[in-house]
Parts: C-alpha cells; structure tokens; sequence
C-alpha cells in the first residue's frame, strides 16, 4: 500500500473523494485546498491561482463521456476540460442551486446533479431544477442512480424516490426501506437496487 499525503505533494492530507479518470490519472477532491491530480510522477494542486473560483469542500468527482471532469461542491460545479476550469453557480453559469453532491450521466448523455436543494438536469446549455414544487418528498438527495430502463432512483435520509422523467413516486418505512439511507448501488446488469444503510 502506498500512502500519498502533503508531504508528498497532496494539497491538504483531508480528502474528501478520489476519482481515477479515463487515463489513469487520480484526482483528489480535498476540504479546503481545491483538487489535487496525480499523473504518475508528482502531484499537480489546483486553487483559486489556478483557476478555482473557490476551495469550498468536493463532495463528488465525475468524468462525463467527452472526458470533462466534475467537481461538485457546496458552492456549486467546476468544469474541467483538460485546459481550463468553468464555474457554474447561482452567480456563475445559470445553476439555479450550489449545493451539489452527486453527479451522473444518462443514457442520452444528459448530466443530472444532486444535493441539498433537490436535482438539476444540464443538457450541454441550460439546467432545469427539480425541488420541492415539481414533486420531490425532500430536497435533501443523498445519492441518485440510473436503471437499466431509464429510471431514476433518488435516496433521501429516510426514503427513495422514483423518478420516470415525468413524475415522482415514493417509497418509504411502510415499503421497507431503512430510516437512515447512506448509499445505493444497482447490479452489473443495472436491474437489481440495493440500499445501504447508514451504521
């Protein structure tokens, strides 16, 4: 086992979440010194000299298909595209909510984002938000996934949500499902949920 630290080069030893890109480069999202990317040799630290508009915690790293990278904060998405970074914030970009922590590409290639004030899908141009007025139970979404049909699935703390592009239909004690929700996975064939429970 190697350990990587800030002695060795990491922006800040408190990471937050670690991504392996297409390449087989490591990115590092830490909680208050920006990204930290790891080519093989030595790491590269990005912060607001480099591009950031901020430093704020990484909760989610994410590669999208044309290979642009994504980090998703409480003070909303930097986009990277191999050269420079995009902020996209309520004050940057159009997002309509900063707070994001999951983020996911569907089959058509649409982004959608996740956090503490609902979901929003990015088509390449604008976003489109989904809170509390279009139908969701709770605005506060742990995690989000994607099944082999095209339906989303939504974990709150304490119930999930299905989402078919149209509506939302919830799940709750009632149907079985644990009070306090962590993570949710779907199996290789991306048929079966499972829900994993916070110990």
């Amino acid at each position: 086992i190697t350990s990587y630290t800030k002695a060795v080069g990491l922006s800040e030893n408190g990471a937050r979440d670690v991504k392996i890109g297409k390449d087989g480069t490591i990115w590092v999202g830490t909680e208050e010194a920006g990204i930290s990317k790891f080519a093989g040799e030595a790491f590269t630290n990005f912060t607001k000299d480099y591009g950031l508009e901020h430093t704020a915690v990484i909760d989610d790293i994410f590669q999208d298909r044309e290979g642009n990278i994504w980090f998703a904060s409480l003070m909303g998405l930097h986009k990277y595209d191999g050269f420079g970074f995009t902020m996209y914030s309520r004050n940057h970009g159009g997002l309509l909510e900063n707070s994001i922590e999951r983020t996911y590409q569907d089959d058509k290639g649409m982004l959608w984002f996740a956090g503490a004030k609902g979901m929003t899908k990015f088509d390449g141009k604008s976003f489109t938000h989904f809170g509390l007025a279009q139908g969701l139970p709770d605005e506060n979404i742990v995690d989000m996934l994607q099944d082999k049909n095209g339906i989303f699935w939504l974990a709150f703390n304490t119930q999930i949500a299905r989402f078919d592009g149209v509506s939302f239909k919830y799940f709750g004690s009632e149907h079985g499902i644990p009070s306090d929700i962590k993570e949710m996975f779907v199996d290789s064939f991306r048929a079966l949920l499972r829900i994993i429970e916070r110990i």
